[in-house]
């Protein structure tokens, strides 16, 4: 195992930004870049014995910083949505951004995916990258310390741990929005990729994309029924209200109850083999079928067309804390969070 430092570029504002790459012992690696604590690459081998990157990206810091996708990135304080940006929490209520109307998504258009981490460690196989969202920032309370940590091994498993402790209440979710292709970034849509979700239910959403509060059992035969492995594209485009209310999969589904790390999602490419298993020790992830990509470049020119990659995010429930049907992301003063996400890749 091995981990290089190199230099990636520079903000707009002068920052200078590292990529971390490590590296395991066949030669797979990922690369982290401490802008955003993006996913910038996971490369890893196909049964044709030649590498694959799978995560969609950019190959120079402009393309993050002008970038509305989020492509493999930290994504906080709160990701997802809150219906029309606002919480009430110790009886005070909160306003935040309107960044996506009419409401609020993944913490405002100067979330943690905007930051340049430059407190960081670098371990045999891993990278922590630190920061402290002051209180305030986005109109959140408290002084929040994040840190996440990123490592990678020889049996090719991107571990994410994720901390954090407030000194005041506030929401917390944090969650990566790596967009994966396993037959290889901007090769097409993952229409014939065979998804499995170990996952009982779904969150049905308003037309503003928005959950309703209703828990909703899968059924067999049904569009978000992934139970047995069928391909991403089989029922996408499938006449159910939920899809048209998406323009696709972009819901989140529910683990059943667990202590630990719980896999909820197994995914392969028929094309290159590749295989990929998450797992997370959260209540549930947003499964996302990059439905509003727009066909723009992404790494060396390639195209990412519509449904090019899918997302599987790991994360309480969006609009949680107005909602207590569902796990609360309310984080105490004084208490620390610790959640684990893990990705890992086969052939």
């Amino acid at each position: 195992m091995a981990v290089t430092k190199s230099d990636f570029g520079v903000t707009s504002k002068g920052e200078k930004v590292y990529s971390f790459k490590i590296e395991n012992a066949k030669g797979e690696y990922v690369n982290i870049i401490n802008y955003g604590c993006v996913i910038q690459a996971i490369v890893v081998e196909g049964k044709d014995g030649k590498l694959h990157d799978v995560v969609l990206g950019y190959d120079d810091v402009a393309g993050y910083e002008n970038g509305t996708f989020f492509y493999g990135a930290f994504i906080g304080r709160c990701g997802n949505r809150i219906a029309d940006g606002k919480f009430t929490l110790n009886g005070k209520e909160y306003q935040l951004e309107i960044n996506n109307a009419p409401n609020h998504l993944h913490g405002g258009s100067a979330g943690f995916n905007t930051k340049v981490y430059s407190d960081f460690t670098v371990g045999e196989n891993s990278v922590s990258l630190r920061r402290t969202s002051p209180d305030g920032e986005a109109n959140y309370p408290g002084n929040l310390d994040v840190e996440v940590t990123y490592s990678f091994d020889d049996d090719a498993c991107l571990r994410i741990d994720y901390k954090a402790k407030t000194d005041a209440d506030t929401v917390v979710n944090l969650t990566n929005h790596s967009y994966f292709n396993l037959d290889g970034e901007g090769e097409g849509t993952v229409y014939d990729q065979i998804l499995k979700l170990n996952c009982p239910a779904m969150v049905p959403i308003n037309e503003n994309l928005i959950p309703t509060g209703e828990i909703h059992t899968i059924q067999k035969g049904e569009a978000f029924d992934f139970s047995e492995g069928k391909k991403i594209g089989q029922d996408i485009d499938k006449a159910d209200k939920q899809l048209e209310i998406a323009a696709g999969y972009d819901h989140t589904v529910l683990l059943p109850e667990h202590e630990g790390l719980y896999t909820f999602a197994e995914a392969k490419s028929e094309k290159t083999g590749i295989t990929l298993k998450a797992a997370t020790t959260l209540p549930g992830a947003q499964l996302y079928s990059a439905n509003f990509l727009e066909g723009k470049p992404g790494k060396k020119g390639h195209i990412y067309v519509r449904r090019g990659a899918f997302c599987l995010e790991t994360q309480y429930v969006p609009n949680a804390v107005n909602c207590d049907k569902f796990d609360s992301p309310v984080l105490k003063a004084g208490q620390e969070r610790h959640t684990v996400t893990t990705y890992t890749f086969g052939k």
